[in-house]
């Protein structure tokens, strides 16, 4: 707000409240009968779209709130069920990229720290062990690359079968005798986002997909909150993010034969839907890390070991909860700060956000 220096701060309740409001009037407030916007950058001025977007925006924020408040959360997700959600990946919201405006991690993963970014054993080791064919689309391996300059094409192994993920835990003084028991010339021959397909300069990037609004929706069936088959929307879901690898290249696009013979292979066990579903949506959430670690964090799955790094600063989670506020805002703003803190709990990477509870 012009003219405050020091603002106060909402409640996190207060403000997931007023997410979901203003979603609910923004999405209804849509209309065809107004003058288009065609310099609309996500979808040209459809707003047949725009009302999916929001209404699927809607559910994601409405699930947010599962364990904390299930009325309110089962209210909000029926809005959004009703108000009408994305049908297919046609309707994604994807920022598109091109040589003047670079896809941000594609930038980060071809400059100078290329060089220094793994996929890490706990994530190919799922694919791998689902026989999932995703893995083929998103990993490369330099086999017998000794240094980040001999990470060459001529090196690059895309076979699934081959893929290693590089275990956490380690630094450059003591992953040596690993490297040795596994074989390997150098940690350089890791397994590695691809380059030349998912992590482009020109790669789109997805920010909510058809994929992961079909799980979520098959996650609310199961929570009684909607009806509707769970197992058709659960395998819509993976299917959705099988078909959008080919959005990324053609030359990840995965085949609708590997497609159907996954998808027959994954139906939802009795006792374990939101383990099934949302270990899924961790996948459908590769390359947006910050949504795959709000949905980690508000349903504890994947089920993952934390980082044996000695050394870190948790001593009462496993994981990281939250990120803390930034110096600047302790030098300018420390009165309102230090109310909010005393409200939430230490400013420190243990304590919760509100939605998060164990």
């Amino acid at each position: 707000m012009e003219g405050v220096t020091l603002p106060e701060y909402d409640s996190q309740e207060q403000i997931y409240r007023e997410i979901l409001s203003e979603l609910e009037e923004a999405s209804a407030a849509l209309t065809t009968n107004r003058p288009v916007f065609t310099g609309d950058v996500l979808f040209a001025g459809n707003i047949d779209r725009w009302k999916k977007f929001g209404y699927s925006l809607m559910l994601r924020a409405a699930m947010r709130l599962s364990k904390v408040d299930t009325n309110l959360a089962r209210e909000y997700v029926n809005k959004a069920i009703n108000g009408g959600l994305m049908q297919s990946n046609d309707d994604n919201v994807v920022i598109r990229h091109d040589a003047n405006y670079v896809n941000p991690a594609g930038s980060w993963l071809n400059g100078t720290e290329a060089n220094n970014y793994y996929l890490t054993a706990n994530f190919v080791d799922y694919l791998q062990e689902n026989n999932d064919p995703r893995l083929g689309s998103i990993a490369v391996r330099y086999v017998g690359a000794a240094s980040g300059p001999q990470q060459q094409e001529n090196r690059a192994n895309r076979d699934p079968n081959v893929q290693l993920g590089m275990p956490m835990g380690y630094d450059n003084n003591s992953i040596p005798p690993l490297l040795n028991q596994l074989g390997l010339v150098s940690f350089y021959e890791f397994s590695q986002v691809d380059r030349t397909r998912l992590a482009k300069l020109s790669s789109p990037c997805f920010l909510i997909t058809h994929a992961q609004t079909q799980l979520l929706l098959a996650e609310a069936i199961y929570r009684g909150w909607a009806n509707g088959d769970i197992n058709e929307h659960y395998q819509n879901g993976i299917a959705a993010h099988m078909q959008q690898m080919a959005l990324y290249d053609d030359n990840a696009a995965i085949s609708s034969s590997e497609i159907t013979s996954y998808i027959q292979s994954q139906s939802l066990i009795s006792g374990r839907e939101l383990e099934l579903i949302n270990t899924q949506y961790w996948v459908a959430s590769f390359l947006n890390g910050t949504e795959a670690f709000a949905n980690f964090r508000r349903t504890g799955y994947p089920e993952l070991a934390p980082n044996p790094y000695p050394g870190g600063e948790l001593l009462n989670e496993a994981f990281i909860r939250r990120l803390t506020y930034p110096d600047l805002e302790i030098a300018i703003n420390q009165g309102n700060l230090t109310q909010v803190i005393s409200r939430q709990g230490p400013d420190n990477l243990e304590t919760r956000v509100w939605w998060d509870r164990p």
